[in-house]
């Protein structure tokens, strides 16, 4: 049986996105610069997760500020794949599909923001 927030686009959506996120991974350039790579996986594991546990702790307020925490995450993401893009780790289009995706992503946070705070008034 699925929880209610796998139903949620931006938790599919986020998600999706974390396979892109680990494939950027692969050149071997890449590979190398181990603190960049894992903090980036990290920041995309942090979105779905931060839904998810928001969503499962029962209370709006507790929703809110994982919500908060998930969006912080989608900010830090946008940040590393932009300079994966400087160090030349990821080629420019792609760097641009990711970000595109992770803009998406945002906006539909703010808009579960606003959702759950018209639920706390």
């Amino acid at each position: 049986m699925a929880n209610f927030y796998e139903n949620l686009e931006v938790y599919q959506r986020s998600f999706q996105l974390i396979p892109r996120i680990y494939r950027l991974g692969k050149p071997l350039e890449f590979e190398r610069d181990y603190e960049l790579k894992s903090q980036i996986n990290r920041a995309a594991i942090s979105i779905p997760s931060n839904i998810a546990e928001g969503a499962a702790s029962g209370g709006h307020r507790t929703y809110r500020r994982h919500i908060n925490i998930a969006l912080g995450s989608t900010s830090e993401l946008h940040t590393q794949v932009k300079l994966t893009h400087v160090l030349d780790y990821l080629q420019e289009q792609e760097a641009e599909d990711i970000l595109l995706e992770i803009e998406t992503i945002q906006q539909m946070l703010y808009g579960l923001r606003r959702y759950v705070e018209k639920q706390l008034t």
